[in-house]
């Protein structure tokens, strides 16, 4: 089913919380104070489960701290925007303290504001190959090269929305990635033993295995939204993400 068909792409839903989550009723749900009725049931019972009853710390924004550790673990030959600064452009600018507050302040106001700056949003793809030799346009992986602040931006707040999701046990279980103490292999085995005890025991069993294969450009932007909100990501720096994304020239 196309994107465009699910509720949250629906006029009713983007009137109510916004197209990034930005909007009163986006607030409320996630506060657990929306009086509004929603007549679909599953709408209904997704809703439901945003409020999590967590007072949220006041958000402080990227540190110079921050900042300057982040380029430092950047790799220089990483590729960004061609018509924007390179990667050891900023890596160089952490050198001296006057530059890098000023670049952190940078990252601060769209981070703290929700807007979206003109140079984020001039975005090149490049079509990459899968595999060495497949030059097939199906075998073809395309990538988005960003804007270097843009993306570190993206970095911090990633980072600060796991930490937080962690500290306050909202990861599942099943959840491997990005957690200390948990391996993908690990994972791996427990599927495995958990099929070979189905079998050795004749008990029914059903495993689905979702993929997100080339879905990445169709994830419903303002439940994504209230997702990160949800796991602590700050209101403003979500709504510069969507925003750049939604109004970007490719």
């Amino acid at each position: 089913m196309s994107a465009f068909n699910t509720p949250f792409c629906s006029n009713e839903l983007i009137q109510r919380v916004g197209r990034w989550a930005e909007k009163k009723e986006a607030d409320d749900l996630l506060d657990n104070k929306s009086t509004r009725i929603y007549n679909k049931k599953y709408v209904r019972t997704l809703l439901q489960q945003l409020p999590n009853n967590i007072d949220w710390e006041e958000d402080t924004g990227i540190s110079l701290e921050d900042h300057i550790e982040g380029w430092k673990k950047k790799n220089e030959r990483t590729s960004g925007e061609p018509s924007q600064p390179h990667f050891g452009h900023f890596k160089a600018g952490i050198q001296s303290k006057m530059i890098a507050t000023i670049d952190a302040n940078l990252r601060n106001i769209p981070w703290k504001t929700g807007i979206s700056p003109n140079s984020w949003q001039k975005i090149t793809d490049l079509m990459i190959l899968k595999k060495a030799g497949a030059h097939h346009i199906d075998k073809l992986r395309i990538i988005m090269l960003f804007h270097p602040s843009f993306n570190i931006k993206n970095q911090f707040l990633g980072k600060k929305m796991m930490y937080l999701a962690k500290r306050h046990n909202l990861i599942a279980d099943e959840q491997f990635r990005n957690r200390k103490g948990h391996k993908a292999i690990t994972a791996a085995l427990s599927k495995r033993l958990v099929l070979d005890i189905s079998r050795m025991q004749r008990q029914d069993l059903l495993l689905i295995c979702n993929d997100a294969k080339s879905c990445y450009d169709r994830v419903i932007r303002n439940f994504a939204a209230l997702a990160m909100r949800r796991a602590g990501a700050p209101k403003q720096a979500v709504e510069s993400m969507f925003k750049t994304l939604q109004n970007a020239r490719h």
